[in-house]
């Protein structure tokens, strides 16, 4: 028996590594380069809760629209520069999708997304986090300071295995702001 092919059999598997060939996908190592840089604002946690910044009113329960700390957010975050392939469900219609009872509504798979992307397995993504397109110049690369082209948030997370149970790669729903 040959050892180098793949027979998915112990002790011979060889089954293609999918986180590999995700990143492959989107550095364009053996394709097309297919990512986008995008900056995930992910919120703090302190105690299991979000941290609360300093200009969070308790009777308001929100931000102060004008603070420097935390853009009016109300949480402090830190930004994670992100890799990921964004596209839109509703260009996808699901059958009956086109009859007259959905004229004017969102098609497509998730009911409160209006894009979904495709990004790395290892960041732990929270519903309700930002994500923003930054500014680029015209070879790609990240307009400094950064300033959000268009800004989203996560209103789902799937991450999703091919073998083993291990998580090779997440798909966020994500609405514009």
């Amino acid at each position: 028996l040959d050892t180098d092919m793949a027979t998915n059999q112990s002790p011979f598997i060889q089954e293609i590594d999918l986180r590999h060939e995700f990143q492959m996908l989107f550095s364009g190592g053996e394709f097309v380069k297919k990512g986008e840089t995008y900056i995930y604002r992910k919120v703090r946690m302190k105690d299991g809760s979000k941290e609360k910044c300093s200009c969070w009113n308790n009777i308001s329960n929100e931000g102060r629209s004008d603070c420097p700390h935390c853009d009016g957010i109300g949480y402090l975050w830190d930004d994670v520069l992100l890799k990921g392939h964004m596209w839109m469900p509703r260009n996808t219609l699901m059958p009956g999708e086109n009859s007259y009872k959905s004229y004017g509504g969102k098609a497509g798979r998730l009911n409160n997304s209006e894009w979904l992307m495709a990004t790395s397995y290892s960041l732990d993504f929270s519903d309700r986090d930002i994500i923003y397109r930054p500014e680029i110049d015209d070879s790609g690369k990240v307009i400094l300071p950064i300033k959000p082209k268009k800004v989203y948030y996560i209103t789902s997370v799937y991450r999703y295995g091919f073998d083993f149970d291990r998580e090779d790669f997440t798909v966020l729903g994500l609405s514009e702001v």
